[in-house]
């Protein structure tokens, strides 16, 4: 977990099991409806 105050910035580095697309949303799906979303591409 990465826990950040407002206007804070952080960093992850990720793992993926295999390659493939994967997508994300925010807990805000009204946000996602309207185009809040995007997808990570893993490639060997």
């Amino acid at each position: 977990m990465l826990d950040l105050a407002a206007a804070q910035g952080g960093f992850v580095e990720l793992t993926f099991p295999e390659a493939g697309r994967y997508p994300f949303v925010s807990h805000v799906m009204s946000d996602a409806e309207k185009g809040a979303r995007g997808v990570l591409a893993a490639t060997p």
